[in-house]
């Protein structure tokens, strides 16, 4: 028996995606637990999954009439994601980052040793980035 509470929020896909062993494309938790925080509400959200209360949408994306060019200022984790879903429903993306490293504030977390969780999501997302059609510029402002 397998058991995945938070590993599933973060990424519902993650049994088939590791049965097609694409490990690259599971999105990590990063143990934030925003999804245990509104048990009054029972409404379970998710800081790496920003479609956890959208399912359909994430299934089914909205595709643009007529695909545009966006540009994305800011290379952070919201930049990075807003690239992606971009990318992902259609459009020709640039994101342009005013250093020279992609991951904004959270970088600093990667030298933090209980905040290894983190370090790993931002290595998620910073080469799902690459591996899409996405003109990423660096120290550009």
């Amino acid at each position: 028996m397998v058991a995945l509470g938070r590993a599933l929020v973060a990424d519902p896909q993650l049994p088939d995606k590791a049965r097609r062993n694409q490990t690259e494309e599971i999105r990590p938790c990063i143990r934030c637990t925003a999804c245990l925080g509104n048990y009054k509400t029972r409404k379970v959200t998710c800081s790496v999954n920003p479609t956890v209360h959208r399912p359909g949408d994430a299934l089914f994306p909205a595709l643009p009439t007529t695909p545009k060019k966006v540009l994305i200022a800011g290379g952070g984790p919201a930049g990075l994601q807003a690239a992606i879903t971009a990318c992902e429903r259609g459009h020709e993306v640039i994101l342009c980052e005013k250093s020279g490293r992609l991951g904004g504030l959270i970088r600093y977390a990667r030298s933090v040793s209980f905040k290894k969780d983190t370090k790993r999501y931002l290595d998620y997302i910073i080469s799902k980035v690459k591996r899409m059609d996405i003109d990423v510029r660096l120290n550009t402002e």
